[in-house]
């Protein structure tokens, strides 16, 4: 990894993070403001939570994220959605120093892997990682859906065993001319 690349890794982070901080104090503030009787209060469960406009949730597309897979001869069960990837890397003994990766790749050899992709993408988290993309010079048009966000997501981290390559921004490339075809395998099923 280049110097260069792991600066944009660096600012892609702490982007994402004073976005989600900055979400953070908004909902403080707005709970702050709600009436302290607890029957005015709406009662809610984690999954009945509405969702927020840019945030991409791996489940609601993992029917395409299992055929890229099966197009790569990778089985389903080597995708794990995690709430947090870089907690994941640790808990396997696998070093990790972006704490907001969004994914992440284990070449286990003879083909076989680990993706494990982070369960929930917020609008700042994507917002990040597209400004970075295009700091390296990467035409981010085509990510103009969730769908497609999260499927060069995962075309990405596949690109690390298909080319045997960790350079960062090579595989970013292959996923983006690889793209158009996994959509258009998507659409046909």
């Amino acid at each position: 990894m280049t110097a260069a690349t792991q600066m944009l890794d660096t600012f892609e982070d702490t982007l994402a993070a004073m976005r989600g901080h900055l979400e953070m104090a908004e909902k403080l503030a707005d709970a702050c403001h709600r009436p302290a009787n607890r029957e005015n209060r709406p009662r809610r469960v984690l999954m009945s939570v509405p969702r927020t406009n840019g945030t991409i949730r791996a489940s609601d597309h993992i029917a395409l994220l299992h055929r890229i897979l099966q197009h790569y001869g990778l089985p389903p069960g080597c995708l794990d959605i995690v709430p947090d990837v870089y907690a994941w890397s640790w808990a396997h003994q696998i070093p990790e120093t972006r704490w907001l990766r969004q994914a992440k790749c284990i070449d286990l050899g003879e083909g076989r892997c680990v993706i494990a992709i982070r369960w929930k993408l917020h609008d700042s988290m994507v917002s990040a990682r597209k400004v970075a993309m295009e700091l390296l010079g990467l035409n981010v048009a085509a990510l103009d859906s969730r769908a497609k966000y999260i499927a060069h997501l995962l075309l990405r981290e596949i690109a690390y065993v298909v080319l045997k390559s960790d350079d960062e921004k090579y595989c970013d490339e292959w996923a983006l001319a690889e793209l158009p075809k996994r959509m258009s395998l998507a659409a046909l099923h």
